[in-house]
């Protein structure tokens, strides 16, 4: 990641799993029904969703720098926010969170310093428009 990149918030200082009220997790109530089941357990306590902080290192993970061809970087972060999309379609908000974080990264940090960024517009045909679109796309 480009030392001038935006860094990701703090993960919560207190442990994933651990109620802010003391109760235990699987005594909270959903929509009508009680939070149960398989999945991640910390103390025998189910955790409903994984740790910030995983997530904002697997989203860090990214396979393109700032020379990596800007098309590319163009094509790779509308594939990352069509992921996204999918993922909040299907309630996997986690991988939903990943995908947002690397199209908002490469969108924000990695295409306006890349070095042919100023000369794309009369280079690539529609790439006002695509990087336009794409801006929109990672605005919450």
């Amino acid at each position: 990641m480009a030392p001038d990149a935006a860094t990701l918030p703090s993960p919560p200082t207190f442990a994933p799993g651990e109620s802010i009220s003391r109760r235990p997790l699987s005594s909270i109530v959903s929509g009508g029904r009680q939070i149960e089941g398989p999945g991640p357990h910390q103390n025998g306590i189910p955790l409903r969703f994984p740790n910030i902080k995983d997530l904002q290192d697997k989203a860090a993970a990214l396979e393109v720098t700032e020379s990596t061809p800007l098309i590319e970087l163009l094509t790779t972060a509308q594939d990352a926010i069509s992921r996204f999309r999918s993922f909040a379609e299907t309630d996997q908000l986690g991988s939903a969170y990943v995908q947002y974080l690397r199209a908002s990264e490469i969108t924000i940090n990695l295409i306006p310093h890349h070095p042919d960024y100023r000369t794309a517009t009369s280079q690539i045909p529609g790439w006002h428009r695509q990087f336009s679109e794409l801006i929109m796309a990672s605005s919450p």
